[in-house]
């Protein structure tokens, strides 16, 4: 088995309890089968504790994260190496993430949820300049 380079992204938006509180309403859209797996393999429980690990911590200081922006559009990058594990500490909670940014795609108003927050954020920023 060798080694292979995972990355993983997903916008960096303003971390809010609304908006914390919205993903957290988004799971319940979200068709979790008899195995408790949705159609990426993640149990609500994993995607509940993701969103609140999210949300509580700073993303951009970790040292295994950066950000990087395409289109105006701020993401918070993380990945490297892996042998079979997860490359960085941070790697699972913004997979997850993103993961959950896909899964909601047709479900519960379009993968551009995340990118929507980035627009409001910007707004209210150049607003205040």
């Amino acid at each position: 088995m060798g080694a292979d380079f995972l990355l993983t992204a997903i916008p960096k938006f303003k971390r809010t309890k609304e908006r914390q509180k919205q993903l957290l309403k988004i799971l319940d859209t979200i068709n979790f089968g008899d195995d408790d797996e949705d159609s990426m393999g993640h149990s609500k429980q994993s995607y509940i504790d993701s969103i609140n690990d999210f949300f509580s911590n700073d993303f951009t200081d970790y040292r295994d994260c950066t950000t990087m922006e395409f289109n105006d559009i701020p993401y918070i990058f993380t990945g490297g190496m892996s042998w079979g594990d997860e490359p960085t500490d941070s790697f699972f909670i913004i997979n997850i993430l993103y993961d959950l940014f896909c899964s909601f795609e047709d479900d519960a108003g379009g993968s551009e949820l995340y990118e929507e927050w980035v627009k409001e954020d910007l707004k209210k920023t150049k607003g205040k300049k």
